[in-house]
C-alpha cells in the first residue's frame, strides 16, 4: 500500500503547484492586458469632456494606462499636458504640468458608467491666471450651458465622478496677475498635499503646504517679498453645504508663526468668512523675518529682544463687488536688533497699529 499511494500523492503536488503558478500567471496576464483594452476608451473619454466643457486648447504628450504600479487601482499616465487660451487670450498657456497622473476605479472603468478618481498627482504644474483691467479673465474657459437647459444636471450625467482621497502637486509655480485691482501674486517651489475624502458629505481634510519663495504687492505696494510658506492645517469639511471650519493648524511666513480659527463657506457665488489669527510666538524676531534683506542673510546671527502682538480678523462676504471687514492689531514694545553688518544696533522700537476696514 505504501508503494502504490506515494506516486498519486507526488502527482497531486505537481498538479497544485501547476495551478498555482498558472494562477498567478492569469493574473499577470490580466494586469498587463487590462490597460491595453480600455486605454484607447479612457483617452477617448478625456477628450470628450475636455471638448465638452472648455473654450480652451487642451493638448498633452505620451500617455499609460498601467494596472501593475496602482493595483487594484487603473493609474492614467500623462506627459507635457497644456492649456492654452483662445480669443483674448490667445497664446497665453493658463495651465502647463511636465507630468500628472490619476488612480481610477477599476470597477468603474469596466462598468463603463462614471470613473471614480481616487487620486491625482501633479509634477511641476505651472499656473498663470490674467485679469485684465476690464474684467476679463482667462480661466473663464467653461463653455455656456445651454439656454434651453433650465433643470440642474441629473446625477450621473458626467463621465466623471470625484472620490478623490489624495492630491499631490509637487514643485508648482503659480503667478495671479489682477490689473482691475493690482493684485500681484507669485508663489514658487510650491510643495502641497491633501488627504481625505470627496466620496462622502463630511470630511477631514488634511493639507500640507510649502512654499519657497512668495510674493504678493497690492497698489505697487510689496507686501511679501521672496517670504517662506509653510501650511499645515486639519479641515472639517461639509462638501454638502461647501463649509470648511478650521481646526488644528499653524501658518508659518519666515519665522512668524500664526494660528487659525473660524470657517469660510462658499454655497454659491460669494464666499462668506469668519476667521481670527493671532501670533503663536510673540518675540520681535519672528516679524522682524518678514523683512527679506535681514531674513535672507544670516538671519539666526541677528541679535534682537522685544515683545510682539499681533492679532486680526476677516469677517464678512467677498466676492467681485464686496470685500469682508478686516482687522489686524500689531504691537511691539521694546523692539531691539542688531545686524552684523551695520556699524551701530536699532533700539527702542515701538509700533502700535490697529486696522479695521468694513463693518
Amino acid at each position: 500500500f505504501p508503494v502504490t499511494i506515494q506516486p498519486y500523492y507526488s502527482v497531486m503536488k505537481k498538479k497544485i503547484l501547476y495551478g498555482i503558478l498558472l494562477f498567478f500567471a492569469l493574473f499577470i496576464g490580466t494586469l498587463v492586458a487590462i490597460p491595453l483594452l480600455f486605454k484607447d476608451k479612457v483617452i477617448a473619454k478625456v477628450k470628450e469632456e475636455a471638448n465638452k466643457k472648455l473654450e480652451a486648447k487642451m493638448d498633452f504628450g505620451d500617455f499609460d494606462l498601467t494596472l501593475i504600479r496602482s493595483f487594484p487601482n487603473l493609474r492614467f499616465e500623462l506627459e507635457n499636458f497644456s492649456l492654452v487660451g483662445i480669443k483674448d487670450f490667445e497664446g497665453d498657456t493658463l495651465v502647463s504640468i511636465k507630468s500628472f497622473y490619476v488612480n481610477l476605479d477599476l470597477m468603474s472603468v469596466i462598468n463603463g458608467g462614471q470613473y471614480k478618481v481616487n487620486g491625482l498627482f501633479l509634477d511641476q504644474p505651472k499656473i498663470k491666471a490674467l485679469k485684465l483691467s476690464n474684467g476679463m479673465a482667462n480661466w473663464n474657459i467653461m463653455k455656456p450651458s445651454p439656454v434651453e437647459e433650465t433643470t440642474p444636471e441629473k446625477e450621473g450625467s458626467t463621465s466623471f465622478s470625484l472620490s478623490l482621497k489624495k492630491l499631490e502637486i509637487t514643485d508648482g509655480v503659480i503667478r495671479f496677475d489682477d490689473d482691475s485691482s493690482k493684485i500681484h501674486t507669485y508663489l514658487k517651489v510650491l510643495d502641497y498635499t491633501l488627504s481625505g475624502d470627496f466620496s462622502v458629505t463630511h470630511t477631514s481634510l488634511e493639507n500640507e503646504l510649502k512654499i519657497e519663495r512668495m510674493d504678493v504687492s497690492y497698489g505697487g505696494i510689496s507686501y511679501f517679498n521672496k517670504t517662506k510658506v509653510a501650511l499645515d492645517a486639519t479641515i472639517d469639511a461639509d462638501l454638502v453645504k461647501s463649509k470648511y471650519v478650521l481646526k488644528d493648524n499653524s501658518l508659518v511666513l519666515n519665522a512668524l508663526e500664526l494660528a487659525w480659527e473660524g470657517y469660510v463657506e462658499m454655497p454659491a457665488n460669494d464666499i462668506t468668512m469668519d476667521l481670527k489669527f493671532g501670533a503663536k510666538k510673540t518675540e520681535f524676531k519672528n516679524i522682524l523675518s518678514l523683512i527679506p534683506a535681514i531674513f535672507m542673510k544670516d538671519f539666526e546671527s541677528v541679535k534682537t529682544s522685544g515683545k510682539l502682538g499681533l492679532d486680526g480678523y476677516a469677517k464678512g462676504v467677498y466676492n467681485e463687488k464686496m470685500l469682508p471687514a478686516f482687522g489686524l492689531k500689531i504691537l511691539v514694545e521694546n523692539g531691539y536688533f542688531k545686524y552684523a553688518s551695520l556699524p551701530k544696533d536699532v533700539k527702542n522700537i515701538a509700533i502700535n497699529v490697529d486696522i479695521v476696514t468694513g463693518k
